[in-house]
């Protein structure tokens, strides 16, 4: 495993980097976590008519199987410098060979819930590529009632959030306007203006 410090000084990408390099598809990535989320919600509409209830974990696991399988269908052939991996455990978007990109469910830290697993714990201390390449997870947060709360673009290393950009609330597949704040040596937070979207998921 190789040292923090050779981490950061052979690939790590700063926020301002991600932002530049991500932006022009947070349109896409937002889609990728709204269109599950829609779907699943119509589905939890229609629960009693196909099956017993469903706990929120199982409502978790099918939202992140979709997000998963929307990015296959977005970016597999989106071209010019994007790829999708399936051959690693779960589902990775290349961009440009710069950052690699997951989907999952988020905690209120902002940080992954994942299921610990070799792979997991070697992406989520950057040492699962070889290569000048940022590991990072775009996900969704709930709120206490299980309502959407937010959708962000977190990069975790060793324990520790190093930067997180806030994605835009899809309103109708439309682009929400993006603010970046200054510089400063907290997290990078991307805020706008938000719109309510109501998940009946519980936590």
């Amino acid at each position: 495993m190789e040292s923090q410090s050779r981490f950061f000084k052979d690939g790590f990408r700063t926020g301002e980097e991600a932002y530049e390099i991500l932006s022009p598809h947070f349109h896409d990535i937002i889609r990728c976590i709204h269109t599950p989320l829609d779907a699943v919600e119509e589905l939890r509409q229609r629960e009693s008519e196909f099956c017993q209830p469903v706990t929120s974990r199982s409502w978790a696991s099918i939202v992140h199987d979709h997000m998963e399988d929307e990015a296959k269908r977005v970016f597999g052939s989106a071209g010019s410098g994007i790829a999708v991996y399936t051959n690693t455990g779960f589902v990775v978007v290349d961009f440009d060979e710069r950052i690699f990109l997951r989907f999952k469910k988020l905690r209120r830290n902002l940080s992954p819930c994942n299921i610990e697993t070799d792979q997991q714990r070697a992406f989520d201390s950057q040492t699962l590529f070889r290569g000048p390449v940022t590991l990072v997870t775009a996900g969704y947060r709930l709120d206490d009632v299980g309502v959407y709360k937010d959708a962000h673009i977190v990069c975790w290393a060793y324990g520790e959030l190093l930067w997180s950009l806030r994605l835009p609330d899809s309103e109708q597949g439309k682009r929400s306007e993006i603010t970046v704040p200054p510089t400063t040596d907290q997290p990078i937070v991307v805020v706008r203006k938000s719109t309510a979207i109501k998940m009946g998921i519980a936590r």
